[in-house]
């Protein structure tokens, strides 16, 4: 039936065509299945969009990939099967894969109201301690799931943390996730430069990473939470790169923040990634 209703459309290549076979994404046009109410953000390989599922009246969000490259394909396909294996509160949760009728790929997901990073710079103030800790302990079920599951987000930022209508704090954003291999190890160069861990920067030297580049991410995460930015923001991106590795671990500038809120962090950002809490511990 699939196999059928792609080849029908008579556009898709062959690699398209074999995703469609695979299961991977639907055969259906997506534009008769939603209804788009306003755009909520754009960038260099995707548009977003807040839209209405016509079938059961469904907010949802729609990613509308700009580009079909063989390679950027690839690289959406890898997206789309790492959401189809996981399934949490705690994470937006994959709704369907779609090609439009010009053979882009959409992805439908849960709807979001807005980021951490947008109520922090709504606000124009770091969050208070109170806050950060639900909002972390919301963010740390979250990995707890996904390396449970043998997965590393590897992009853990305030921008990639989403809070739905109802407050509920998730995950997003998994362009950048990884299926670790059995052993846990991942070997290439991923993430955002001021969030990124130290051994990921030195992967080339060291070889490997595994799930607790994520713990130091939600740190940096955490330290972007209290002060509006993550260390060594200041700096050109490249230059944070280098001074990351070589730096002790960052700590919270003011002296407002508990005992207990200052051992917390350092539990994240330890260098050695043998030394830092695992996303279970942490909770």
């Amino acid at each position: 039936m699939a196999e059928a209703a792609a080849r029908a459309s008579g556009t898709l290549k062959q690699y398209q065509l074999d995703a469609v076979i695979d299961g991977q994404i639907s055969p259906e046009k997506p534009e008769v299945l939603f209804k788009d109410l306003e755009a909520v953000g754009h960038g260099a390989y995707a548009d977003v969009f807040k839209a209405l599922d016509l079938r059961n009246n469904e907010v949802v969000a729609i990613k509308k990939f700009k580009k079909k490259s063989r390679e950027e394909f690839d690289d959406i396909l890898k997206e789309i099967k790492f959401l189809k294996g996981i399934k949490s509160p705690h994470l937006t949760n994959l709704k369907g894969a779609f090609f439009s009728t010009n053979n882009k790929v959409w992805i439908v997901m849960d709807f979001c109201q807005g980021s951490v990073f947008d109520a922090i710079q709504a606000l124009k103030s770091p969050l208070y301690e109170a806050e950060i800790r639900d909002i972390s302990f919301n963010v740390l079920k979250g990995l707890e799931y996904l390396h449970n599951s043998e997965k590393i987000h590897r992009d853990i930022k305030a921008k990639n943390i989403l809070v739905s209508d109802n407050g509920v704090v998730k995950l997003a954003d998994f362009g950048g996730a990884d299926l670790s291999k059995k052993d846990g190890r991942c070997n290439s160069f991923v993430g955002s430069p001021y969030w990124i861990a130290p051994e990921v920067i030195m992967a080339m030297d060291t070889g490997t990473y595994s799930y607790p580049v994520d713990i130091w991410s939600f740190g940096i995460f955490v330290i972007e939470m209290a002060e509006m930015n993550p260390p060594l923001f200041e700096m050109q991106s490249m230059s944070a790169l280098y001074h990351i590795p070589q730096r002790d671990p960052p700590t919270l500038k003011a002296d407002t923040w508990s005992t207990e809120f200052r051992a917390f962090l350092a539990r994240c950002v330890a260098k050695d990634p043998v030394d830092r809490g695992t996303a279970t511990s942490l909770l």
